[in-house]
C-alpha cells in the first residue's frame, strides 16, 4: 500500500482518537463551580471564558442576585443554564448554539379577563427589513406585555379604559419605542431603529445575525462571526468571498478564481467595493484564495439585484465590504495554515483614535502540497521519451504561485454623531507555469526523429488602494456621507513556448511562440450622499459621484502588437432615491441615476425600482427592474492556444461601447420556524458584448504550431441570461445549512460569428448545485459542502481541418467537488484557540480550468503520415489536506 496514504490514516486516526477521548472524557462536558458569595454576574463570565460562549446581558442585574455554592454538571449549554437560573428571576434565550442573552422580564400574561382591545402586528429592523424575535412589548402603568414570535408577530389584549397609556417596545441593541394605545391599535408594521450609543450600564448588545436577507433593498448580508465555523472545509481558512460563492446565483465552479460571477455576469460586472475602495481583482492567482483577509472585514453585503443608488459603473451586481466601524480595545487574531499565515490587530490610541491593520502571506506552494494528499498524484512535467506516443496530447501542470496581502485604517470619531477613516489595501502575485519534454519517434525509413518542447508562462498582478470616508448626522433626520478613493490595478504575462525536431536528413528546426499581455487600471474618484428620513416607512436620497479613469493595455505576439491603447476619460453622475410605505406590509422605491460620460458625450439614465409586499403568515412577494451601464469594461481575448485573457479597458465609440443591461427580477419568500424557502426568476439583456478573437481559429498550413496570421477581430454582440435561483436554508440549533440550485441559460449573439446565430456564453454554466452543511457538538464544528456545476463550452482545435468556421463547440466535464472538515475550540489561559482538520475535493474529482492547444507534430508510421495536435491542460486543485490553527488574543 502507498506509504504516504498509511502515514496520513495513521495520523488523522491518532488526531480523532486523541480528540475523541478528550470529548468524551465525561458524560457531562458542561460544568460549573459556585463558590460562596459569588454573583451570577461571575458565574456569566466564567461560563463565557471557559466554553467560548457570548452572552448578551444587564450586569447590573446579574451583579445583584447572590448565589449558594453549587456544582452543575450538564450535556450541553441549555441544560446548565436551566439548572443555573432555576432558582433565579432572569430568562434566558438561545441565540445560536454560543450566543444567549439574558434578561429580567416579568411580564403578566396577557389573557386576564378585564382586557378588550385585541392588538396584533409584527416587529421589524429598520436596516434590514427583517422580523425580530423576542421583542418585548409592555404596557407602561401595568405588568402586562408580551414577547414576538420566530416571524416577529405579536398578539396583545388591552384594557379599554386605558387609552391615554403608550406601549413600550424594547430590544437589546436597539432604540427604546413608546406609542400611543390609540395609535399602538393601527400600527401593525412597526420598525425598530439599531442604537449606537447603548447605555453605560449595558456592556455586550445582542449582535446581529451572521446571516440576514433583506427584503428592502435585496441584500444578502454576511458578518463577520458568520464564517468563523460555518465553513471548516474550507481549504483556505475562513474565507468570505468562498462563503459568497456557496449562495444561490454565484459561480462556484473555479478553484483558481475567488471572483464573484453573478447570474451568468463576468468577474468585471461585479462591482467590489472595500471601504469605499472599488478593487478590479479580489482573488490571488491558484488559488483558493481571495484577496481579501477575512478577519479584517466586519461585514459584506451581495446584491444580485437593484445596487443602492450611491453605487453604479456595473451590470452584473455588486459585493459590498466594510471593516469595523469601532476600535474601542485592543485586540488581535493570528491564523496559520500548511498554505498561509494571517495576522490582524485592533489598536485604540484614544477614546476617538484607533488603528486596525492586517497582513498576510502565503508560505508554500499550493501545486507542491501533495505531501499532504492522502493519496501520491505527482505530475512531473519533465520527461524524456524515446516514443512520441508517451508524450499524451493534453499534458496536465500544476503551477508556482505565491501571494501577499495588507490592509490598514486610521478611524477618527470627533464627535458621537460624525466618523473619519482613512483606509489601505494592497495585494501582489506572482505565478510561474514552465516544463519540458524530449520524446520522439522512427519514420517508417527508419530515420529517428526527436522532438524537444520548452513553456514558460510567467505572470504576476497588483492592487493597491487608499481611501477617505467622512460620516455626519446633521440633526435628527439627516445625514451625510462622503468618500473619496484612488486604486490603481496592474497586471503582466509573457509566455514563450518552443518545440524543436531533430532529424538527420533535415537537421534541427525550431519554431516558437510569444504571448505578451499587459494591462494597467487607475481609477480616482469621489462620492456623497444626503439621507433624509421622515419617520420609519419614508426615506429620500440624494447624492452625486465622480470618476476619472486612465488605462493601458497591450496584446502581443512574437511577430506584432494585436492590440494596444491608452487612455484617459471621466464619468459624472447625480442620482436620488425615494423609499415609503402606502399600505401595510407594502413597501416601494423609485429612483434612478443620470451619468454623464466623457468619451461618447452622451448622457445615460438608469432607472431603479423596488417592490414589496409582506404578508402576516410570514410570505413575500418581491419584485425589481433596473437598467444598468457600465464605462469601464474587461476585454476577453481568446489567444491562439485557446486561452482567454481578460483585460481592463475604456469604453469609446468606437472598439469598445458602452456596456448596458436591462435586468428583471420576481421572487418570493417564506420563512418558517427554523427554515427559510426564497425564489427568483430573473432575466437579463446585454447590450454591447464586447469579445476578441480569431474567426476562424486552428493551425494554418504550419505542421509545428497554430497559425501566425493576426486576423483578430473584435466583435460586438448583445446577450440574454435567463435563470431560476433557489435556495432553502434550515437553523436548528446545533445543525444549520443550506440549498442553493440555479438553473440558467446564457447565450451571446455576434451578426460576425454563424450569421448571428445563438452561441453559448464563454461561462455558460447549465446546472449549478450546492449542498451547505454545518453541525456543532460540543467544542467541535464539523462541516461538509458539496459543489456541482455543468460544465463550460470550449473550441476543440484537435478537431479543426485547417482554417473553418468556429463550429465546433465542445463543454468541458461537469465541476464536482466534496469537502469536509472538523475544528475544536479550546482556551490557552485567557486566549481563544482553534485547531481545524481540513479535506478539499475529497474525492479527487479531477476538475479542468482549461485546455490549451500549442503545437501541431506529424508522425510519419506504417507509410502514413498522421498529424496530431498537442498541448496541455490545467487541472483545478485535486484533494488537498490542510492544518489550520487560530488564536484570538
Amino acid at each position: 500500500m502507498n506509504t504516504g496514504l498509511l502515514r496520513w490514516i495513521f495520523f488523522a486516526t491518532f488526531l480523532l482518537l486523541t480528540l475523541e477521548s478528550k470529548a468524551q472524557s465525561t458524560l457531562m462536558p458542561y460544568h460549573l463551580e459556585v463558590k460562596a458569595g459569588q454573583s451570577l454576574l461571575d458565574a456569566i463570565q466564567q461560563l463565557a471564558e471557559d466554553y467560548q460562549i457570548d452572552f448578551a446581558y444587564a450586569p447590573d442585574v446579574l451583579a445583584k442576585k447572590v448565589l449558594e455554592p453549587t456544582s452543575i454538571s450538564a450535556p450541553d449549554m441549555e441544560s446548565l443554564l436551566r439548572q443555573l437560573l432555576a432558582t433565579e428571576a432572569v430568562q434566558y434565550h438561545r441565540v445560536s448554539a454560543d450566543r444567549f442573552l439574558l434578561r429580567s422580564l416579568q411580564l403578566r400574561s396577557s389573557d386576564a379577563t378585564d382586557q378588550t382591545l385585541s392588538v396584533s402586528g409584527q416587529i421589524l429592523d429598520a436596516a434590514t427589513g427583517t422580523p425580530m424575535v423576542n421583542v418585548a412589548i409592555a404596557l407602561d402603568t401595568m405588568n402586562l406585555g408580551t414577547m414576538t414570535d420566530e416571524q416577529g408577530r405579536f398578539a396583545l389584549s388591552l384594557p379599554a379604559n386605558l387609552n391615554g397609556n403608550a406601549v413600550w417596545i424594547y430590544h437589546i441593541g436597539y432604540k427604546t419605542k413608546h406609542i400611543p394605545v390609540a395609535k399602538f391599535a393601527g400600527e401593525p408594521l412597526i420598525r425598530l431603529q439599531s442604537d449606537p450609543l447603548p447605555l453605560n450600564e449595558i456592556l455586550i448588545v445582542d449582535r446581529l445575525p451572521d446571516l440576514t436577507t433583506s427584503l428592502s433593498d435585496g441584500s444578502i448580508s454576511l458578518r463577520h462571526e458568520g464564517i468563523d465555523g460555518l465553513n471548516a472545509s474550507t481549504l483556505a481558512g475562513n474565507d468570505i468571498l468562498r462563503r459568497v460563492q456557496l449562495l444561490a446565483g454565484v459561480s462556484a465552479d473555479d478553484d483558481l478564481s475567488s471572483d464573484i460571477r453573478i447570474r451568468g455576469s463576468n468577474a468585471d460586472e461585479t462591482l467590489i467595493i472595500l471601504d469605499g475602495m472599488p478593487l478590479y481583482k479580489v482573488d490571488h492567482f491558484y488559488g483558493v484564495f481571495s484577496a481579501l483577509n477575512s478577519s479584517y472585514l466586519e461585514e459584506v453585503k451581495l446584491y444580485k439585484n437593484v445596487l443602492p443608488i450611491q453605487y453604479g459603473g456595473r451590470t452584473g451586481g455588486m459585493l459590498l465590504m466594510r471593516s469595523a466601524d469601532e476600535i474601542t480595545t485592543l485586540s488581535g487574531q493570528a491564523d496559520l495554515n500548511l498554505l498561509s499565515a494571517a495576522l490582524t490587530m485592533d489598536v485604540p490610541l484614544s477614546k476617538q483614535i484607533g488603528v486596525s491593520f492586517s497582513a498576510r502571506s502565503s508560505h508554500t506552494n499550493l501545486a507542491n502540497s501533495k505531501f499532504f494528499d492522502w493519496v501520491d498524484r505527482d505530475v512531473d512535467n519533465y520527461f524524456d521519451s524515446e516514443s512520441l506516443d508517451n508524450r499524451p496530447d493534453i499534458l496536465t501542470t500544476n503551477p508556482d504561485f505565491g501571494f501577499s496581502d495588507w490592509n490598514g485604517k486610521l478611524l477618527f470619531r470627533p464627535s458621537q454623531t460624525s466618523r473619519l477613516a482613512v483606509n489601505f489595501f494592497q495585494s501582489k502575485d506572482d505565478y510561474l507555469n514552465t516544463y519540458y519534454n524530449r520524446f520522439g519517434n522512427t519514420r517508417f525509413n527508419q530515420e529517428r526523429v526527436v522532438f524537444e518542447e520548452d513553456f514558460r508562462d510567467q505572470q504576476s498582478w497588483q492592487n493597491t488602494g487608499t481611501s477617505l470616508q467622512y460620516s455626519s448626522q446633521l440633526g435628527q433626520d439627516w445625514q451625510f456621507d462622503l468618500e473619496g478613493f484612488y486604486t490603481r490595478y496592474q497586471f503582466e504575462e509573457k509566455l514563450n513556448a518552443a518545440l524543436s525536431r531533430t532529424s538527420m536528413a533535415l537537421g534541427t528546426q525550431t519554431n516558437s511562440l510569444e504571448n505578451k499581455q499587459f494591462n494597467l487600471v487607475e481609477n480616482t474618484g469621489a462620492r456623497s450622499l444626503l439621507t433624509k428620513t421622515y419617520d420609519d416607512s419614508h426615506k429620500l436620497e440624494l447624492g452625486g459621484s465622480w470618476n476619472q479613469y486612465r488605462t493601458e493595455f497591450a496584446i502581443a505576439s512574437e511577430l506584432d502588437t494585436l492590440l494596444s491603447s491608452e487612455r484617459q476619460s471621466f464619468d459624472v453622475q447625480a442620482f436620488a432615491n425615494y423609499q415609503w410605505s402606502p399600505a401595510p406590509g407594502l413597501e416601494l422605491s423609485a429612483g434612478g441615476r443620470l451619468n454623464y460620460y466623457d468619451q461618447t458625450g452622451g448622457f445615460y439614465l438608469a432607472p431603479r425600482l423596488t417592490a414589496n409586499y409582506r404578508l402576516e403568515s410570514g410570505f413575500a412577494l418581491k419584485g425589481a427592474y433596473s437598467i444598468n451601464y457600465q464605462f469601464i469594461r474587461e476585454l476577453t481575448h481568446e489567444n491562439r492556444l485557446g486561452q482567454s485573457v481578460n483585460l481592463v479597458v475604456l469604453s469609446d465609440d468606437r472598439r469598445f461601447p458602452v456596456g448596458r443591461s436591462n435586468n428583471l427580477m420576481l421572487g418570493a419568500n417564506y420563512q418558517i420556524r427554523h427554515w427559510l424557502f426564497d425564489v427568483e426568476f430573473y432575466n437579463k439583456q446585454l447590450a454591447n458584448v464586447i469579445d476578441h478573437s480569431s474567426p476562424v481559429p486552428g493551425f494554418g498550413n504550419d505542421p509545428l504550431r497554430p497559425g501566425t496570421r493576426q486576423n483578430y477581430t473584435i466583435f460586438v454582440g448583445e446577450g440574454t441570461v435567463n435563470g431560476v435561483d433557489l435556495t432553502v436554508g434550515w437553523d436548528y440549533p446545533k445543525y444549520q445549512g443550506h440549498l442553493a440550485y440555479t438553473l440558467s441559460k446564457s447565450v451571446n449573439r455576434f451578426p460576425q460569428i454563424q450569421r448571428g446565430a445563438p452561441i453559448p456564453a464563454r461561462d455558460d454554466r447549465r446546472h449549478q448545485f450546492k449542498w451547505v452543511n454545518n453541525y456543532r457538538w460540543g467544542r467541535f464544528n464539523f462541516s461538509a459542502n458539496y459543489i456541482y456545476s455543468s460544465g463550460r463550452p470550449y473550441y476543440d482545435q484537435r478537431i479543426i481541418q485547417g482554417d473553418r468556421r468556429r463550429d465546433n463547440i465542445r463543454w468541458l466535464p461537469s465541476y464536482q467537488r466534496l469537502d469536509v472538515g472538523v475544528d475544536y475550540k479550546f482556551n490557552i489561559g485567557s486566549m481563544k484557540a482553534k485547531m481545524g482538520l481540513s479535506v478539499f475535493n475529497l474525492t479527487d474529482n479531477a476538475n479542468v480550468k482549461y485546455l490549451q492547444f500549442i503545437y501541431s507534430t506529424n508522425s510519419e508510421e506504417t507509410n502514413r503520415i498522421t498529424n496530431r495536435i498537442i498541448g496541455s491542460q490545467t487541472d483545478l486543485l485535486d484533494r488537498t489536506l490542510n492544518l489550520s490553527f487560530g488564536l484570538e488574543f
